[in-house]
């Protein structure tokens, strides 16, 4: 297909450095060795005089990462991992804390917005929030959240729930209270439990 391009432009090319070690083969029974044999294939390296900055493993998978990060600070070698944020960079794990901050601080808007809009299909979004925010004046959102659920909502015109946001709100209301009970790995499997959130683990 390549050669019957008629505009193709014809090209040689040719490797400017000289050929180096045949490429390695190594297939590892499970993922823990794999990881140790790479850390011990940098450590080598490094020992025989290679600088680290110039050593670069690549992964083509994210759950890689941990492994290969536990293993090179095991062996005491120096390193940066790019393009994997960390277990508390997954939005998953930021949906799931959203719920544990507001349990602890209802005032806290940012945790209040992440945690109403991460589960699946309930109805809530940012304007459903914002009118939240501005109905709470300020105070506790959990008393906003259970005045607008009573029907109290004088402070803010025109706001109306359809059903199912009501039936949401009041879900994360009696979730939020659960939690405010629990040890924190109790509180973690309740939302994980309960809520069907975008992100699945």
């Amino acid at each position: 297909m390549i050669v019957n391009n008629l505009q193709r432009i014809d090209k040689v090319q040719e490797p400017v450095r000289a050929a180096g070690d045949d490429i390695e083969l190594y297939v590892a029974p499970a993922d823990e060795i794999e990881a140790q044999y790479v850390a011990g294939m940098v450590a080598n390296l490094i020992e025989s005089g290679v600088e680290p900055q110039e050593i670069a493993v690549l992964s083509r998978t994210s759950f890689q990462f941990p492994l290969l990060d536990r293993n090179f600070t095991r062996l005491g070698i120096p390193h940066v991992v790019v393009g994997y944020t960390g277990l508390l960079g997954r939005a998953i794990v930021k949906d799931i804390l959203a719920y544990l901050r507001f349990a602890v601080n209802p005032e806290d808007v940012t945790a209040l917005e992440r945690a109403l809009t991460a589960e699946r299909g309930n109805g809530i979004g940012k304007k459903t929030v914002e009118k939240i925010v501005r109905l709470a004046g300020g105070g506790p959102f959990d008393r906003a959240l259970r005045a607008i659920c009573d029907g109290d909502i004088e402070a803010v015109p025109k706001f109306r729930l359809t059903p199912k946001v009501r039936a949401s709100l009041e879900k994360f209301l009696k979730l939020i209270n659960v939690i405010k009970t629990l040890p924190p790995s109790d509180a973690v499997s309740m939302v994980v439990d309960s809520v069907k959130l975008k992100v699945e683990l």
